[in-house]
């Protein structure tokens, strides 16, 4: 078997690491203030990602998205690692000893406890709202080999493994009696609803690879968002054609908790959240993106005793949204755990 370098939960700090299987996640060409090329990248294997820097290299537009082997020193930057690179080999055909490396996807334990809260959904939904969601999906909701069980919900923040969407979703269903019971008046249904189909754009805004997801560009010109409502509203179409009836007070209130979900519309929101649903599923999609970003697990390098981590010159960034994948979020070092045995 190949020898390879150590994966990246095993990162040790001031350590130099060789011919480490990973999946380029990002790669970004930058300049530094004396107008130098540098790269600045997101690493990432089955256990755990880590931002990587290149100085004096020009990046490939080949790089991102592409599987390679990568050599550097692990570093600090601001406390948190920072791999500090000096070799990135592209591999057009990796073998499998690399896609073992590279590879996770959903525990299954956890998708068995995944497949009851969606049958709970299908027996407890009015069949109305349950044929909604069918019908935008667009395929059976229980075919494990579909992708709603195969795609992830983001490129390299929360939920980035393959079969994340199902996960992201389906956390946020099995929350939403807790978060519902103090409000009486808050249409539990639809809320429901909501959460089963704000995120089906994802569908037709990321691809999945053998290894992870890879964003389009429309989900910057167009947005996730977007695709959601528009997969809703046709399936909405549909059923009104074959006699299923949706109130347009439901339809409106529906879609409107699609276009809130990111809460801020500088986060990517299409309007903010102007019913009580529509600020549940902000509150449960925001819960979930940002704890299950922190609990998964992440390479943690602790300083020496007496040393102060390294500043690296890197320019400040704007406010990131911790829902999507072009900026900057200090949320963005997820983890695409191959194994979680509990939603909680």
């Amino acid at each position: 078997m190949p020898r390879f370098g150590p994966p990246i939960q095993d990162f040790a700090r001031g350590s130099k690491v060789e011919a480490v299987p990973v999946v380029v996640a990002e790669a970004s060409a930058m300049l530094t203030k004396d107008q130098k090329p540098y790269g600045k990248y997101v690493l990432r294997d089955q256990t755990g990602t880590i931002p990587g820097i290149w100085w004096d290299h020009q990046v490939d537009a080949a790089e991102t998205g592409a599987i390679a082997l990568v050599t550097g020193t692990v570093d600090e930057y601001r406390g948190a690692p920072q791999f500090r690179m000096a070799d990135l080999r592209l591999l057009e055909l990796p073998g499998p000893e690399v896609l073992d490396r590279l590879q996770c996807g959903l525990d299954p334990a956890l998708q068995r406890e995944l497949l009851g809260l969606l049958k709970q959904a299908r027996e407890s939904l009015p069949e109305c709202f349950w044929l909604v969601f069918v019908e935008a999906l667009g395929h059976d909701p229980f075919d494990l080999g579909a992708p709603f069980w195969n795609y992830a919900a983001a490129q390299s923040k929360h939920h980035a493994n393959r079969g994340g969407l199902a996960w992201h979703v389906l956390t946020m269903y099995a929350h939403v009696e807790a978060v519902a019971a103090p409000y009486p008046k808050l249409d539990r249904a639809l809320l429901k609803l909501a959460v089963l189909t704000h995120d089906l754009g994802k569908l037709d805004c990321y691809e999945m690879g053998a290894v992870g997801a890879r964003q389009l560009s429309l989900d910057r010109t167009v947005g996730h968002t977007s695709y959601s409502m528009s997969r809703v509203c046709a399936a909405l179409g549909r059923l009104r054609e074959r006699g299923v009836e949706i109130s347009r007070e439901d339809e409106e209130n529906l879609l409107h908790c699609i276009a809130g979900h990111h809460g801020r519309k500088e986060w990517g929101a299409v309007c903010e959240p102007a019913t009580p649903e529509a600020a549940a599923l902000h509150a449960l999609d925001y819960l979930d993106s940002q704890v299950r970003g922190l609990t998964d697990p992440r390479p943690c390098l602790p300083p020496e005793r007496g040393t102060a981590p390294k500043a690296v010159a890197v320019a400040e960034e704007p406010e990131a949204d911790p829902f999507l994948d072009d900026t900057d979020d200090p949320f963005d070092e997820p983890s695409d755990r191959p194994s979680q045995p509990s939603l909680f």
